[in-house]
């Protein structure tokens, strides 16, 4: 495509998205808040705008995981603006929270879960006034929400679909219009599909959101308080979040693999060598295939781990005993194999002494290794 094609085509999309509104706008959907949360600690910080405002519309929203399944949202957004030649002025305030349950799903070869489900309700209140032409509308109301959600977190990009389901209640709408001279209360109910997407990295990332209104009851209410052609619209909004990564990183051993001291004695025709090394990030092997033996270091009191060579799990929740379990592996030549350890659970006492044999023919190589609970050791063989 030429760049003029690329230019015209971004200038479409400013005008159908970006262009502000015109007319009585005293009801501005905020941006949803989807944090994606997956365990105790995990945060989000929202700041954007909702770019089809009548006036700038700033969105500022948090997210906190209380605990591993429970958390909590706060959402501000505001609008302030004023046309001394026209005697315009249209200003808008949202207070609101909410609280919910999440929890993560899927899992990758790292043991990271991308998937996210969660639900959260919540309630808030807004102040907004609007003067067109010589007229002044204006009207308290309160907000009642629930959004259910799915996505997906990953390093670069997040992804979530949330419909929110709104009630919308105008307890003193008031109107100087002389036609639509009213004192009353109004409410409507709105369903709002929304995707959201994130790009950055780890914590850092700027959002894109895309959603729509569309009326479930109230409509004649609904169009008194935007008169908007149509009464339902899209709304693109837009900005930055900064947010928790906790993928665990894989890490070099911080302890060091020492070759086991005791030989055991159903062993007694294999061969072993090895020596004390300082943390060594790769063991030696000679051809391409071997066996890699895992077993408890000192008394089983259940230890659990997860294993990959390659990218390929071993095992997912192997719970560490006297006998051995052995997983038979091969590189390719001239290319290395690297294994990963997970802890996931350390047992009764700690740090978890985990025993290592690798195997080739009738030798072997037998180190220990102290883990630490969450942490990723990895381990390369290169061909010797």
């Amino acid at each position: 495509m030429k760049k003029s094609q690329l230019f015209l085509a971004f200038v479409s999309f400013t005008a159908v998205f970006l262009f502000p509104r015109c007319g009585i706008t005293l009801y501005v959907p905020n941006t949803v808040n989807s944090p994606l949360l997956g365990e105790k600690g995990d945060y989000r910080f929202n700041a954007g705008f909702v770019t089809q405002a009548p006036e700038i519309t700033v969105d500022v929203q948090g997210a906190y995981g209380i605990t591993n399944h429970f958390g909590i949202l706060a959402n501000t957004s505001f609008m302030s603006g004023n046309d001394d030649y026209d005697s315009e002025k249209n200003s808008h305030v949202l207070l609101e929270a909410a609280a919910g349950a999440f929890t993560p799903f899927g899992m990758t070869d790292a043991d990271w879960k991308m998937g996210r489900l969660e639900i959260y309700g919540g309630y808030g209140v807004g102040w907004a006034e609007d003067n067109e032409n010589g007229y002044q509308y204006k009207g308290n109301y309160n907000r009642f929400f629930i959004q259910p959600a799915i996505g997906l977190r990953q390093k670069v990009v997040d992804f979530s679909f949330s419909p929110r389901m709104a009630f919308i209640n105008y307890s003193n709408y008031k109107s100087t219009d002389p036609n639509d001279l009213v004192d009353a209360s109004l409410g409507f109910t709105t369903f709002e599909p929304t995707a959201t997407v994130s790009l950055g990295y780890k914590k850092g990332r700027v959002y894109l959101q895309l959603s729509r209104v569309l009326l479930m009851s109230g409509r004649s209410d609904y169009e008194r308080v935007t008169l908007f052609d149509g009464g339902e619209e899209l709304n693109f909004n837009i900005g930055g979040t900064f947010c928790t990564w906790k993928q665990k990183e894989v890490e070099r051993p911080p302890v060091s693999l020492r070759p086991e001291k005791e030989e055991n004695k159903s062993d007694r025709g294999l061969e072993r060598t090895g020596k004390p090394e300082p943390a060594p990030a790769s063991i030696a092997i000679a051809g391409t295939d071997f066996s890699i033996c895992v077993k408890e270091g000192g008394e089983p009191d259940g230890d659990t781990i997860s294993l990959t060579f390659n990218g390929v799990y071993l095992a997912r929740e192997l719970e560490l005993a006297k006998e051995p379990a052995c997983f038979d592996v091969a590189v390719t030549p001239g290319q290395e194999g690297l294994l990963r350890i997970t802890t996931l659970s350390e047992g009764i006492f700690t740090p978890n002494t985990l025993q290592i044999l690798v195997r080739q023919g009738k030798k072997e190589k037998v180190f220990y290794l102290r883990t630490e609970k969450d942490k990723i050791e990895e381990i390369k063989f290169k061909q010797e």
